[in-house]
């Protein structure tokens, strides 16, 4: 992640030569510096104007952290096979997030 988004900030240096390289580093690591703050926000969000937290709640919380944890330390994915499956297996997310939802 890190090291993708500082090639596209070495990437645009030269589309804006008179640009300090910090500030384009900067700007290309803003979302990923401001993102688990925004996180955290709307989960404070949905529990302070009456989400329910029950057990899925925090279990679909749990694994968007696990995921999170094994994107970011864990090996690559073995082949296009394990990524397609994985990706296909995300449509479940919304079915999940919408059974902790319903009234």
């Amino acid at each position: 992640m890190f090291i993708g988004h500082a090639a596209v900030a070495l990437a645009a240096k030269p589309l804006a030569p008179r640009a300090n390289l910090g500030v384009a580093l900067a700007a290309a690591y803003w979302l990923d510096l401001v993102w688990p703050v925004l996180v955290l926000a709307g989960i404070a969000l949905y529990l302070r104007h009456g989400g329910r937290a029950g057990a899925a709640f925090w279990a679909l919380i749990g694994f968007f952290v696990l995921a999170y944890l094994g994107a970011a330390f864990g090996p690559p994915p073995p082949n296009a096979s394990a990524v397609a499956a994985s990706a296909l297996a995300l449509w479940l997310l919304p079915a999940w997030g919408w059974w902790i939802g319903k009234p």
